[in-house]
């Protein structure tokens, strides 16, 4: 979905939002996630391999169900480790 960048927010449908095709497309691994005091985690930390590296590369928060919030967040607790394993972590990766 995108949105004209000049409107507001505004729920459900009218002519603002347009439904468009993405085709260009990359692979993203999940490398580690941001705390929240609210949900089980407030995003998801993305990066892309290069070489033996992992790059960070952005972050992910919304679109998640409570059921897969919660299933992901069980996922990330069982694989948590105490290092980063990206190569350098960006500002955004720390702000709300």
């Amino acid at each position: 979905m995108s949105k004209h960048t000049g409107r507001p927010w505004r729920s459900g449908r009218n002519r603002h939002w347009l439904k468009i095709k993405g085709e260009r497309r990359d692979v993203f691994v999940v490398g580690g996630y941001r705390p929240s005091q609210a949900r089980p985690f407030a995003s998801l930390l993305l990066g892309t391999r290069e070489g033996r590296r992992l790059v960070y590369r952005g972050r992910v928060g919304t679109g998640f169900s409570d059921r897969t919030l919660a299933s992901l967040a069980a996922d990330l607790r069982r694989l948590e480790t105490a290092t980063s394993p990206f190569l350098a972590v960006g500002d955004d990766a720390a702000r709300d």
